[in-house]
């Protein structure tokens, strides 16, 4: 088949108009457009010295042009027209944004989406559509949207793809056809795993096609298209001395308690003047990611049940800097702790550990966490992080074992290591890890590791730490 060179198609134009008109000192800017019932591909040709200014001349080259056209083969070729992805935010209907388009649609590339509170389903991924063409013999036969999601200021991190699947076609006017390929029914949630912070996801688009290499890109030149979006906690804001936990407008965002997530983010900085904050049992018992108290907290932090009801506090982990599953971190200088009362007596909040890989508390603050409400949690296991101390004083019943990597964890009863069948792992991160036993007790395991930086077995004066298995 012969290709169509659109330069020799010029050229035989121009040489006919100088040999009618008698005269070169013209230019003439040719475009050829085909349409199906959809789509309508442009092609622009290049610039060449052959324009009549007059009306009927143009008439003349342009009848001129359909006739060479038509005489002509159409060399293979395949790709995007347009392409779009397809998001559903806060709850909303499917939105498009315009990839490689020129559309109404909002622009995809430099958007910022939002801000969208942790651990909800405030940002999904629905899909995408590509308007793709096959000309001269060629086939495609898949395409597929690419997206990566990383911290905005740390590119990295690999592709996940999505396959987009055929849809309709149209005949066009290249030997081929222009055709629609689309999946806007997706559900999936882009904050699952994200922590609070700035983020950056970026995409482009493949096809597998029969000519020209394989495949085929919608990639910005190379660049891809990036639209950014922000995580946040929900941050304790009231100004007094206010303590309610269920109160919505002490938060920011106003947070019911119905709002709370599995994944939801509680930070206190150091708003107002209280130094309790009570989650009233009778409403609702509480199932979030993580409590989080920032460096910038001056005064302690207590937090416990505020009625008689019997409640629980469910923590699932959430992602804090570069720490997963992280369900406490005080990184302030001023105790922050978990336990029955918020005030007073007579009040019980267990704490739950949610998370099935483990669930780590990371006192990164000279402040440290104390928890005295039980523990609880089967085959759950309590990781420490951070250079301060955690102090355990509750009957603790959690069955996945203890590993101190960081830090200090002080115990003062073999209840408060969990169930007895867990074991006891010290040392495992990078710097020095310590159990402080505070009182005589028996433990039935205790792994030490190997590292540089073993564990240390601080027995209180007068005390006794028996182990009946090495």
């Amino acid at each position: 088949m012969k290709n169509f060179n659109f330069a020799n198609l010029i050229s035989k134009l121009c040489s006919s108009v100088h040999s009618i008109f008698n005269t070169t000192n013209v230019e003439f800017f040719p475009l050829a457009i085909f349409k199906s019932s959809t789509f309508s591909k442009k092609i622009h040709l290049q610039k060449v010295d052959c324009q009549l200014k007059q009306v009927a001349s143009r008439s003349f080259i342009l009848t001129a042009m359909l006739v060479l056209i038509s005489n002509v083969s159409w060399g293979q070729s395949a790709g995007f027209n347009n392409t779009f992805i397809v998001l559903s935010l806060n709850g909303g209907a499917n939105t498009f944004y315009d990839l490689n388009a020129v559309t109404a649609n909002t622009d995809f590339n430099t958007a910022n989406l939002g801000t969208f509170p942790a651990g909800s389903s405030n940002l999904i991924l629905k899909g995408a559509e590509h308007n793709v063409f096959k000309c001269g013999g060629a086939d495609l036969t898949s395409t597929r949207l690419n997206y990566r999601i990383y911290p905005t200021a740390s590119p990295s991190g690999s592709y996940t793809s999505q396959n987009i699947v055929f849809t309709s076609s149209f005949g066009n006017g290249c030997g081929g056809q222009d055709q629609l390929w689309s999946n806007t029914g997706l559900t999936t949630n882009l904050l699952t795993g994200l922590g609070t912070g700035s983020y950056t996801i970026e995409v482009y688009s493949d096809a597998t096609i029969t000519c020209c290499g394989g495949t085929a890109f919608a990639s910005n030149a190379g660049n891809n298209y990036k639209a950014t979006f922000t995580v946040s906690s929900i941050v304790w804001t009231n100004g007094a001395t206010a303590t309610a936990w269920y109160t919505n407008t002490n938060w920011t965002p106003n947070t019911t308690s119905a709002q709370w997530l599995t994944g939801s983010v509680a930070e206190f900085q150091n708003s107002g003047t209280a130094t309790t904050a009570g989650i009233n049992m009778t409403t609702a018992s509480l199932s979030i990611g993580q409590i989080d108290v920032t460096a910038v907290r001056t005064r302690t932090l207590t937090i416990g049940n505020s009625v008689t009801t019997i409640g629980s506090l469910t923590l699932n982990g959430a992602t804090a800097g570069s720490n997963a599953n992280v369900i406490l971190r005080n990184s302030s200088g001023s105790l922050f702790t978990l336990q029955n009362n918020e005030t007073g007596t007579g009040k019980t909040m267990n704490i739950a550990l949610g998370n099935a890989t483990t669930n780590t508390i990371d006192a990164a603050g000279i402040g440290g966490i104390t928890i005295s409400s039980a523990i609880s949690g089967v085959s759950r296991s309590i990781t420490k992080i951070g250079s301060g101390t955690l102090t355990l004083s509750g009957t603790n019943t959690y069955s996945g074992g203890t590993i101190i990597s960081g830090g200090t964890v002080s115990a003062g009863a073999a209840a408060n290591l969990g169930d007895a069948a867990g074991a006891i792992t010290l040392g495992s991160g990078a710097t020095s890890a310590t159990l402080a036993a505070n009182v005589t007790f028996t433990r039935n395991a205790l792994n030490v590791t190997t590292s540089s930086t073993a564990g240390v077995i601080d027995v209180a004066s007068s005390q006794t730490l028996t182990l009946a298995a090495l």
